[in-house]
C-alpha cells in the first residue's frame, strides 16, 4: 500500500496557513491591548458638559437641581450637568489638584446656583460648597478615587456651554474634555 504525499496537497496549504493566520491575529489584538495600557496614564482627570434649555428639561432632570424652587424667572436658563472623571488606575487626592477646576461660561452669562449632584464610585463630600463669581463657577479641591465620577448641577442664565475649563492635576497637567 503506498502511503499518499500530501506535501503539496492544498488542504495542508489552507490549514497551515489558517493556523498562521489565527495566530498573527491573535498576537496583534493581545499586542494592541498591552499597548494601550500602557498608552493609559495611571491618574487622568477629564470632564464632559451637558447644557438643557429650562424649557426643554423634563421632570426627571428638573428634579436634579432643587435650587430651582428660588428661580424667580425661567426666561433664558439652562440646566447644566457637568461631569469629572478620574479614569486612571489610581486615586486623585484632594492636594494633587495643583490648579482648582473653573468653568468660565460666555459672556453676559451669570452661574445662578452650583452644588453637587451625584458620585458614581466616589463617595465624597465636598469640603465646601463650589464658589460662583458671575459668570465663573470654581470648585474646592477635593478626591475623587480611580474610575470615579462626581457631576455637579448648574444653573446658568444665558450661555450654558462653557467658554473655557480650567484646572491642573500634579503630574498629568490640565484636565481635558473626555474624549
Amino acid at each position: 500500500m503506498d502511503d499518499a504525499d500530501l506535501s503539496g496537497s492544498p488542504i495542508i496549504f489552507l490549514i497551515v496557513g489558517g493556523v498562521l493566520l489565527a495566530l498573527f491575529i491573535y498576537l496583534f489584538q493581545s499586542s494592541r491591548k498591552s499597548m494601550d495600557r500602557a498608552a493609559a496614564p495611571r491618574r487622568s482627570v477629564a470632564y464632559e458638559c451637558v447644557a438643557t434649555p429650562l424649557g426643554k428639561a423634563d421632570a426627571e432632570l428638573r428634579g436634579k437641581f432643587p435650587s430651582l424652587a428660588a428661580l424667580a424667572s425661567e426666561d433664558g436658563v439652562e440646566l447644566v450637568r457637568f461631569g469629572l472623571f478620574n479614569w486612571g488606575e489610581l486615586a486623585l487626592a484632594q492636594e494633587q489638584i495643583a490648579e482648582p477646576i473653573a468653568v468660565r461660561f460666555g459672556a453676559g452669562s451669570e452661574v445662578l446656583s452650583a452644588e453637587l449632584g451625584e458620585t458614581i464610585k466616589a463617595d465624597i463630600a465636598l469640603p465646601e460648597p463650589p464658589t460662583v463669581d458671575g459668570g465663573t463657577v470654581t470648585f474646592p479641591r477635593f478626591a475623587i478615587p480611580a474610575r470615579g465620577t462626581v457631576i455637579f448641577n448648574i444653573i446658568v442664565r444665558g450661555k450654558g456651554r462653557p467658554e473655557a475649563v480650567a484646572g491642573t492635576i500634579e503630574g498629568s497637567g490640565p484636565i481635558r474634555r473626555l474624549g
